[in-house]
This record gives C-alpha cells, structure tokens and sequence, in this order.
C-alpha cells in the first residue's frame, strides 16, 4: 500500500465556490427562460380550437339555419327510446326524422341531429345550428380537443368523432346558438316534434 506524501484536503478553494455559484444562477436563469416560453406558447382555447379544428375558408354569407334536438322515451328505462330531429323550415327537403342507434339517450339524440347537419347540408356555405342541448356545444365547442387528447374515453365517443371529422371538411364557417327549449320558439318545437316522431 503506498501512502501519500501530502495529504488530500477535500477543502474546496474560493475559485470552485465561485464557479458553483454561477453554475447555479446559469441553471435558474434557464429554467426562467424555459418557464416564460412554456407560458408563452400555452395557447387559448380559441387557439386551441383553431388548430384542432383548421382554418375556416368561404363566404360568411347566404347561411343556412338549423335547428336540431333529441327525445328520449323512458329515459333511462331498458325500454328507452332515442330520436334526433332536424327542422329548416317548411316543407324543406333536409327536415329529417332519426331514430338513434346504440345507447338510447337524449344526449345521444341531440348529438346525431347535430351530425345529420354537418353530413347532409352544403359544406362550403356558413351553417348556423340552433340547440336546446348545452351538453351538445360544450361537448363539441370546448371538450372535444381534450377528448381527443385523451383518446375519446368519453360518452358518445362514436358520434363525437363523426362531429370533430365533418367539422374539419368544411370549409365555410360554422356557428352554434344555444335556444331555450319549450320556450315558443315555432323552429326548436318543429325540431322537438321531429325528435320524437324519431323515438
């Protein structure tokens, strides 16, 4: 065994100290960085939706008007009945009555009225669709980028994928309208009737 002449003093030097200190303001001043670009780059959820959806081309003008709903007999029942309905005015060729497959919900019903619009209606004039359903445009104005995230582990993943994929073809704008349902709106009781005849 061989024992050194002079012994090791693990006593680090003013110098060492120096170069730590600013080894370790470099390391925070970067994390600052990567923090303000992390903020910087969270997008709205308009942005969100933007990028999701894609870019919105075409005229603003000449829209067509939608007003759609879902019915449900015995809602919840193992006897339960679903129905979408689609109204555009009289006597228009796209007033339509649907009977809703799969689970057999008025959620389910408002979202495949919805879908009827997108995938029947002319995809590169502006269409303005009128609900009752507030859990119809919250799901596919605000949640549907966060399903998607998530792998649509979410009720009604089937036709809120149908939605999301008729959105991105169309070229013109799309608008949605929250209504009072049963509020004397002639449209929305059209589409409601339409629902049920649907069910």
């Amino acid at each position: 065994m061989v024992i050194p002449d002079t012994p090791v003093v693990l006593n680090p030097g003013k110098t060492y100290l120096r170069e730590k200190l600013q080894e370790a303001a470099h390391s925070t001043a970067y994390l600052d960085i990567l923090l303000r670009n992390t903020l910087a780059s969270k997008k709205s959820p308009e942005e969100k939706r933007a990028v999701f959806y894609g870019p919105v081309y075409g005229s603003d003008t000449a829209g067509i008007k939608a007003y759609t709903d879902g019915s449900c007999l015995n809602n919840g029942s193992p006897h339960a009945r679903a129905g979408a309905g689609v109204y555009l005015g009289p006597r228009n060729q796209h007033n339509t009555s649907l009977r809703v497959t799969g689970g057999q919900t008025n959620n389910r019903g408002e979202l495949l009225a919805i879908l009827y619009c997108l995938s029947t209606l002319p995809f590169d004039r502006r269409l303005d669709i009128y609900s009752d359903s507030e859990y119809s445009i919250r799901s596919i104005f605000y949640w549907a980028p966060s399903h998607a995230e998530a792998g649509w582990k979410c009720a009604n993943a089937d036709l809120l994928q149908d939605i999301v994929s008729w959105i991105k073809f169309r070229s013109a704008p799309l608008h949605f309208f929250h209504v009072k349902a049963h509020n004397g709106n002639q449209h929305n009781e059209a589409a409601d009737t339409a629902a049920k005849a649907g069910a």
